[in-house]
């Protein structure tokens, strides 16, 4: 039986992290939390994350991308998904960084399809490699 999927979800505390912690594990997902640099030191000493999930408003733009950085320097399939209440703006920062963004608020059911999409879209890429 393969494991559940991890997701390192980089949020402040609160009824957000509250939330989404509680409907991505009902999703089957095992779920990590973090604040700042707590995440870093989370991706470097935990090798199963397979998803970080930053909150953009929570967390300075560049400490985010320094995040997901580090959590592909860890693992190179590592997926990266980015949340915001103000997407266009956070679409601006983001760029070409070849992370989807989920307008916040959200619910962990939006949540968990970016992921399998994500996912997905990995396992595919792997196929197609090793072919």
């Amino acid at each position: 039986m393969a494991r559940p999927k991890t997701v390192l979800l980089v949020t402040k505390a609160g009824l957000t992290r509250n939330v989404t912690s509680a409907g991505l594990t009902v999703y089957g997902y095992e779920v990590l939390t973090a604040e700042g640099a707590e995440a870093e030191e989370s991706l470097r000493s935990n090798q199963h994350i397979d998803v970080i999930v930053v909150d953009l408003d929570l967390v300075d733009d560049e400490h985010a991308f320094t995040i997901a950085l580090v959590g592909r320097s860890v693992k190179s399939t590592m997926d990266v998904v980015y949340t915001s209440r103000m997407p266009n703006r956070a679409a601006a920062v983001v760029g070409g960084r070849g992370a989807p963004i989920l307008r916040d608020p959200y619910h962990p059911h939006q949540l968990c399809d970016v992921i399998s999409h994500l996912r997905a879209r990995s396992a595919e890429a792997t196929d197609v490699a090793a072919a």
